[in-house]
């Protein structure tokens, strides 16, 4: 695994950092943000300087080495005040995963260093279930001069729109088995161009996009450093390795809302008949158990994969109930702190909208239980 296991001591040591800079120079611009959907370059530059780009990239690349669960506990403080830069920092961490499992040492030395540092920002597009059928890459890979080339349109790359350098998955030529390959793909704006972009509800600063290839040949970048037939498998580990880093950034959002509940409610209760006050007290509850089965649940699956048991469909799960969570507990804070105003009241309103077009790009969870039941089937 590229993952080290770090020190709960360093792990806290780095939390507190991040959670200054989140304070200092992530909250004050999240209602602009929110509001443009890019992360200003002070936002970047300062996530370079904490080594957040490097998060689970060895030391000897210039990363912080730290283990999945780890990761996730520093995802979840900056997504409670920007999920998108959250997801942003989390896609990028896995295509290091990747090049990690899959690269060659010259690979590794090649983009590690750049990727820890931030001096490249990592995307990538990884197909679910049936890899010849999803219709994420639609990749036509043909050899010319013993030399990979790659034509067609790659469908949902995450930071498509801001990545120098992407995960692309195709198939190996038929004299090599037909198997797939993950591919490190270099944007130089000539052969390979950005497409079509779309921001995702709740996480404005991330978007994907599709990527067009024209004639692109790979060159050195075919990882393959992993035993044949095993890149299907990896690919599951990292994407399970995305999944619960999502969760943990919807996580983060989630406990905003509940702060937000929290400090609301206990004002006015003098107003406030007794069935009020209960009825208050009982969607409190409700809210309170949700979130803690949804960190128990992210917790649980990191930890899996810190020990190199895998996680199966369990990941994937997790990134689902982490948005349907979302969803529920912002509607549910918005309809019992109606009317609150202020700075809050901004938050939770702009939250209540995130949870509302969130709900309408649901479609990606039934997608992600479709490749659930394939893979408790033992057909993924």
């Amino acid at each position: 695994m590229i993952m080290g296991e770090g020190t709960s001591q360093r792990l806290q040591q780095v939390k507190k950092s991040v959670e200054r800079f989140v304070a200092g120079a992530v909250e004050p611009l999240a209602a602009e943000i929110r509001e443009t959907g890019i992360i200003p370059d002070s936002v970047i530059a300062g996530a370079r300087e904490l080594g957040l780009f490097g998060m689970i990239i060895p030391n000897g690349y210039g990363g912080l080495d730290l283990d999945v669960a780890g990761a996730c506990t520093l995802l979840e403080v900056v997504g409670h005040s920007c999920p998108g830069l959250a997801c942003l920092l989390g896609v990028h961490n896995c295509l290091a995963v990747a090049i990690g499992l899959l690269g060659t040492g010259a690979q590794k030395a090649k983009y590690l260093p750049d990727l820890a540092s931030g001096g490249l920002i990592g995307g990538y597009a990884l197909p679910f279930g049936d890899w010849s059928g999803w219709p994420a890459v639609t990749v036509v890979e043909e050899e010319k001069n013993e030399r990979h080339v790659l034509n067609g349109v790659v469908r949902w790359v995450a930071n498509g729109p801001v990545a120098d350098l992407v995960g692309v998955v195709a198939r190996a030529p038929a004299r090599a088995g037909g198997l797939p390959l993950f591919y490190a793909v270099e944007k130089d704006y000539r052969t390979c161009t950005v497409g079509a972009i779309k921001k995702l509800g709740g996480l404005e600063g991330f978007a994907v996009s599709e990527m067009v290839l024209e004639e692109y040949e790979v060159g050195d970048g075919v990882l393959q450093g992993c035993q044949e037939g095993l890149v299907k498998e990896v690919l599951y580990e990292i994407l399970n390795i995305c999944m619960v880093g999502l969760a943990a950034c919807w996580l983060g959002a989630v406990k905003r809302v509940v702060k937000i509940c929290l400090a609301a409610a206990s004002q006015g209760d003098g107003k406030m008949s007794g069935a009020g006050r209960r009825a208050r007290l009982n969607v409190l509850s409700k809210v309170h158990v949700e979130t803690e089965a949804l960190a128990g649940m992210v917790t649980e699956v990191a930890r899996k994969l810190n020990r190199g048991e895998g996680a199966g469909w369990e990941g994937l799960a997790a990134r689902v109930k982490a948005s349907e969570v979302f969803i529920e507990v912002t509607r549910q804070a918005a309809e019992l702190l109606a009317g609150i105003e202020g700075k809050e009241g901004d938050i939770l309103a702009s939250l209540r909208r995130d949870a509302d077009a969130a709900a309408i790009v649901g479609g990606g969870n039934e997608l992600i239980r479709q490749v659930i039941g394939k893979l408790i089937a033992g057909k993924g």
